[in-house]
């Protein structure tokens, strides 16, 4: 049986949402706006070189224009740019977890769930100041792997930076996307 490569399954998920209605309080609609192919090369450059590679492979001119497909105003910039990272952080995370963790979107959105308020605190700061806890973020990282029950042990050794990026995106986008 063929499989299909799990950076495809995202940008083929990511590119069916194109057709949804832009609304405010989404961070994921700018990225559903850029071409395709600026999406399924940005996506490539930032499982190789990380969230910066990311944002480097998406033109200003494309951006620009999915930003204001989306509602953007001199109002609600601030808070749509930062839901929107969060929701590119979400995305690679998702990407490099599934094809090296083999963890499905679907699981991780588990674990964040089952995440209680006192565990999320020190990332939910950290979307809104940008300070670093490291306490915080090893306790929050620990609850998030409880979430992840029996699939904990068996994560790669370098899985940790990117269940980090995953937790930063998820709460960018649960601050900000209320905020536009």
């Amino acid at each position: 049986m063929k499989t299909l490569h799990p950076l495809l399954v995202v940008v083929f998920f990511a590119s069916v949402m194109i057709d949804a209605p832009a609304h405010a309080g989404d961070g994921s609609c700018p990225w559903n706006h850029l071409p395709e192919p600026v999406r399924a090369s940005a996506m490539e450059a930032g499982l190789a070189g990380g969230p910066g590679a990311l944002s480097n492979k998406i033109p200003a001119a494309d951006l620009s224009r999915a930003e204001k497909a989306c509602g953007l105003k001199l109002d609600n910039g601030g808070a749509l740019r930062r839901a929107e990272s969060g929701y590119m952080l979400q995305i690679l995370a998702e990407a490099w977890l599934q094809k090296n963790a083999t963890l499905s979107p679907q699981r991780l959105g588990a674990a964040w769930a089952a995440m209680g308020a006192d565990a999320k605190a020190p990332f939910l700061r950290w979307a809104i100041t940008l300070e670093s806890d490291p306490e915080g973020r090893n306790q929050a990282y620990g609850a998030f792997l409880k979430g992840l029950g029996d699939r904990a042990g068996s994560l790669p050794p370098d899985a940790k930076p990117k269940i980090v990026t995953y937790l930063q995106g998820r709460s960018l986008r649960s601050v900000f996307e209320p905020r536009f």
